[in-house]
């Protein structure tokens, strides 16, 4: 009779392989699993080692409670799935997450967001303001805002090359915000006073999100990539549009403060257009969409997206906050044209990096704008390639997207 061999656990293993129910080599720097595959190899977080850590906790009423302290795909399998929205409307102590049931790296990251983080919106000081206060009061009673809040904070210290960011932070990165959204929908289909304030302030952080998440990833990537990941990230932009139209109506009716007032984030008028000639760029692109020998449905939809990339740029919304403009405004049907490789959609959207571009300095953009507009370089035909000078020359790009030399 056969006998089964005992399975000795491994202790020291990567989280990987124990989502793959694979014995861990413990191997250093990667293990052999993840070597072979060529994904990261990422540590479980070492256990408390002291008496003291590993005591258990005693809430007041006698109760013993386990320590905060769990391993992160624990965490990851729990987040968001025992979390009920809030009945009151007014945020309370009583209702709000408790901060005990937060590990220690999550309140190290909201705190890093209240220091550090908010401060880079650079918008106005009410606007900071908000972002670093009333933001993390509201997340504390709605998860889904506050799982966003602290993935923002981990990305900063990724893409800022932080010495603080760890294998915990990267993890947690690489779990995405699928659970935050599936809840930011459900919270979305059920708009009340309670959560309107959590609901509204999502779009602009997931905007943010989705321009840095791509930018984490230092690898080579080929055109085609980068393309697709653009244009999944003009979709994750344009949907805030979806939760703005069930949300307005509650902020105006009641007259809640909003997260953008006007005073905050527009600019004085015509201050930026110098750096984007837009009435030039119409000029010189609406000849070639006339001239193609695409039908009149995708002319239409390739000079509407080239009509409101000369909107946006003119409208004297504050630079950080450019690049959230234009998404917003095309249509779903552009967005489709990019996904097929339209070549003149193409060329518009090489003119949008140029927004991307005057933002490079924020590190949720970075160079994002020259990124794209070689992505589109190297994908468009020849004939097409001279549509592009204008945003190569304000990129500071020679020909074929390389770097003109000094």
């Amino acid at each position: 009779m056969n006998v089964r061999r005992a399975h000795l656990k491994s202790k020291l293993g990567c989280t990987r392989c124990k989502e793959q129910h694979v014995k861990c080599d413990e191997g250093r720097p990667s293990c052999g699993y993840c070597t072979r595959h060529g994904v990261p190899c990422i540590r479980k977080p070492a256990e408390p080692s002291s008496a003291a850590q590993l005591a258990p906790r005693v809430s007041r009423d006698g109760h013993h409670r386990n320590s905060v302290k769990k391993s992160l795909p624990a965490v990851a399998s729990r987040t968001f799935h025992s979390i009920q929205p809030s009945r009151v409307a007014t945020p309370n102590i009583e209702a709000a997450i408790p901060t005990q049931s937060l590990e220690i790296w999550k309140v190290e990251l909201l705190h890093h967001w209240i220091l550090n983080v908010a401060k880079t919106f650079e918008v106005s000081p009410r606007f900071q303001e908000l972002w670093q206060d009333d933001a993390v009061k509201v997340a504390l009673h709605h998860e889904f805002l506050l799982h966003i809040i602290l993935m923002l904070s981990a990305l900063h210290l990724g893409l800022t090359k932080s010495p603080l960011f760890s294998e915990i932070h990267h993890h947690f990165i690489l779990s995405g915000c699928s659970h935050a959204t599936a809840r930011l929908q459900a919270e979305t289909n059920n708009i009340s006073a309670t959560n309107v304030r959590a609901v509204d302030a999502f779009p602009f952080l997931m905007s943010l999100y989705a321009l840095s998440m791509p930018l984490l990833d230092q690898t080579q990537k080929d055109g085609e990539t980068i393309l697709d990941e653009m244009v999944h990230i003009l979709v994750l932009i344009q949907g805030n549009k979806v939760v703005r139209e069930q949300t307005n109506p509650w902020t105006e009716h009641h007259n809640l403060e909003p997260w953008a007032a006007n005073y905050d984030i527009l600019d004085e008028p015509d201050s930026t257009v110098a750096a984007f000639d837009s009435d030039q760029v119409v000029r010189e692109l609406q000849p070639w969409i006339d001239a193609s020998d695409d039908g009149s449905r995708v002319q239409g939809i390739n000079s509407h997206a080239l009509q409101m990339l000369q909107y946006a740029q003119k409208h004297n919304l504050k630079t950080n906050l450019k690049p959230l403009m234009w998404p917003n405004l095309v249509d779903q049907e552009y967005l489709c044209l990019l996904r097929l490789r339209n070549p003149l959609a193409l060329v518009i959207l090489a003119h949008y990096a140029i927004i991307l571009g005057q933002c490079s300095s924020r590190w949720w953009c970075l160079d994002w704008g020259i990124r794209l507009v070689r992505a589109v370089e190297r994908a468009l035909p020849a004939k097409f390639k001279t549509c592009i000078a204008y945003p190569l020359e304000k990129l500071c790009l020679g020909p074929n997207g390389s770097q003109p030399e000094v």
